[in-house]
């Protein structure tokens, strides 16, 4: 990195640092998420300067020398909806380097993500123990914090272990905002690539810059590039994830399901782990409304995880006195994430908010809608819609 591009990068940080700090019109439990946040970042931007300072402007790779069946490890610690994303990625890696192996690291809770893709051989496991304990996430006991962190800390030693004795070519850092793992991922050996929002970024081989302003699969085609994925593989790419772990079938394995035509259901999915980021039970009994009423053909299928069940109830109940509505409506909130696929791949499209269940339907090219509370995510000089519409 010369020392223009450090300055950009710290321009960036410091934007973002500032669209966190300075909007707390937000409940109590996400403002004690920006306060963490930004005194985290307080606390770490020396170090991450002085780093910047001392490695960035050494000498960085622009091309990393792989051989032509190289081991490739894609860090992604990160929710549902990131890590599926970043499986568009795989289509490539393998077009560039067809007898390529790649693995993922990721959050053990993603695992149902990204089983039974056939581009992937293995799957570890790595539990970032800051990212799962942000104040104001999760409502548990310091006793069990503690617990869980000497758990994740024995887990991951092991995994480590491992990662080293894979002795990878390449490590990608798909996560482009604080906390990263390029501390980890720069101690396993090989080459190293890493956005330059990243955090400690320095430590890569290869950095990309990330532009703040841009469609996310314009980041990932730019890192492509970087690592040496020919033009026109990059081209022709379709930014949508890939999901195969599907429920099996008598005689079928997952990944062999075969397609089905669509039936007469759309699916809403009106509720996120934020609850900030999606509109009251009132506003979405109203837009349920006008929804059937203009499209008097299919069936609405309202689904949500079973701790979303008080909440799904809430906008049930605005239908109880309107039975000619509610029997269009079903709510299923027993669902695991393949059985979710399924039924969202086999409707006629989605609407719901930008989370993970949005980002299977643009998966399996549905129409899809994505409607965010604006009063929140909507931040001056960094993001130019105050509505968010699915591709």
């Amino acid at each position: 990195m010369s020392f223009r591009q450090i300055i950009s990068k710290h321009r960036k940080l410091w934007q973002k640092f500032a669209a966190n700090w300075f909007y707390f019109k937000t409940s109590q439990a996400r403002r004690l998420i920006k306060i963490f946040k930004g005194l985290w970042f307080l606390i770490l931007w020396p170090l991450e300067i002085s780093g910047d300072l001392l490695f960035a402007p050494r000498a960085k790779a622009k091309s990393l020398k792989l051989p032509p069946n190289p081991k490739i490890l894609i860090i992604k610690i990160d929710q549902l909806g990131d890590v599926l994303f970043s499986t568009w990625l795989l289509p490539a890696l393998k077009r560039q380097w067809p007898q390529s192996q790649i693995d993922y690291l990721i959050n053990p809770k993603s695992a149902a993500v990204l089983q039974n893709n056939p581009n992937i051989q293995k799957l570890n496991f790595w539990s970032n123990w800051l990212l799962a304990n942000i104040p104001g996430r999760q409502k548990i006991s310091l006793k069990t914090r503690w617990q869980k962190f000497k758990q994740n800390r024995a887990a991951n030693k092991l995994t480590k272990k491992e990662l080293k004795a894979a002795k990878y070519d390449l490590i990608i850092n798909g996560r482009g905002f604080w906390p990263s793992s390029n501390f980890l991922g720069r101690s396993l050996g090989g080459g190293l690539v890493s956005f330059d929002i990243s955090q400690f970024s320095f430590l890569a081989n290869i950095i990309v810059p990330y532009d703040l302003k841009a469609w996310e699969e314009i980041n990932y085609k730019n890192l492509l590039e970087k690592i040496g994925v020919a033009p026109e593989i990059i081209k022709n790419l379709d930014a949508r994830g890939q999901f195969y772990n599907f429920p099996p079938r008598a005689g079928q394995t997952p990944a062999t399901h075969p397609d089905q035509a669509p039936e007469s259901i759309w699916i809403l999915s009106p509720v996120s782990y934020d609850p900030e980021k999606t509109w009251s039970p009132k506003i979405w009994q109203k837009f349920i409304e006008i929804w059937l009423k203009q499209n008097p053909g299919p069936r609405l299928v309202i689904s949500g995880l079973k701790e979303q069940l008080d909440w799904l109830e809430q906008i049930k109940k605005g239908f109880l006195q309107k039975p000619w509505l509610l029997s269009r409506l079903n709510f299923l909130t027993d669902l695991n994430i393949g059985q979710l696929a399924e039924l969202i791949k086999n409707s006629q499209g989605f609407i719901g908010l930008e989370s993970f269940p949005a980002h299977l339907a643009i998966a399996f090219k549905k129409p899809t809608y994505c409607l965010v509370n604006s009063r929140l995510f909507y931040v001056p000089n960094l993001s130019r819609q105050k509505l968010v519409d699915g591709r």
